[in-house]
């Protein structure tokens, strides 16, 4: 499985209160490297130290374009922030969310963090961690819904009749060859980042 991945889906949510060596890219192509908090998937604001002893400085979704971060392991994890749609909407959501890119090609597979509360407001119950993925096509300012899954879900013949369905409505017009191009083995080996392999190679030419 992809390494970015794996550190999204193996994450401890007490990481996010962590801060990582990395830089921040705002609207503007100005850039601020020092020590950047991952933010909680509600949070509008990035938080951003310039050394470990200076003053936490905080910056608005709508100003940064991207940041990215080096992990435990010294990889370099890029997010973006980018408007998101449902499949088959013609309009994206009003505000940015902050999506960690999953793999990049012509196309980018992005993934966005976020809790579902305990059902019924349940004592004692944890709530559960989920992974929305979105892919952004060439010339898009937003990237659209194709998938949810669950910490520690495993792919199931389902998930494959499903994503397969999923990917047929939204590459119908622009390359109907990549779902026909698209195996239950290539699937449940690679996972998700098997939809930007197939449309490197039969798709954009």
């Amino acid at each position: 499985m992809n390494k970015l991945l794996l550190f999204l889906l193996l994450l401890p949510l007490s990481l996010y209160a962590k801060m990582y060596n990395g830089t921040i890219t705002f609207n503007d192509g100005s850039l601020k490297s020092g020590l950047i908090t991952l933010p909680k998937y509600r949070a509008s604001k990035l938080k951003f130290r310039q050394d470990p002893n200076a003053e936490i400085e905080r910056y608005t979704i709508d100003d940064v374009r991207e940041f990215t971060i080096l992990d435990d392991d010294n990889e370099t994890v890029k997010y973006i922030t980018l408007k998101t749609a449902g499949l088959g909407d013609n309009d994206a959501s009003e505000g940015k969310r902050w999506l960690q890119v999953i793999k990049k090609g012509k196309i980018s597979l992005l993934s966005y963090y976020y809790m579902v509360p305990a059902t019924g407001g349940a004592v004692d119950v944890a709530a559960m961690p989920c992974y929305a993925f979105y892919i952004q096509k060439p010339g898009d300012d937003f990237c659209t819904y194709i998938y949810v899954t669950t910490f520690g879900h495993s792919l199931t013949d389902r998930d494959f009749k499903d994503f397969k369905t999923t990917l047929s409505q939204l590459f119908k017009d622009a390359c109907p060859n990549l779902t026909e191009s698209l195996t239950k083995e290539d699937f449940k080996a690679k996972g998700l980042e098997v939809v930007v392999e197939l449309y490197e190679q039969h798709c954009g030419q």
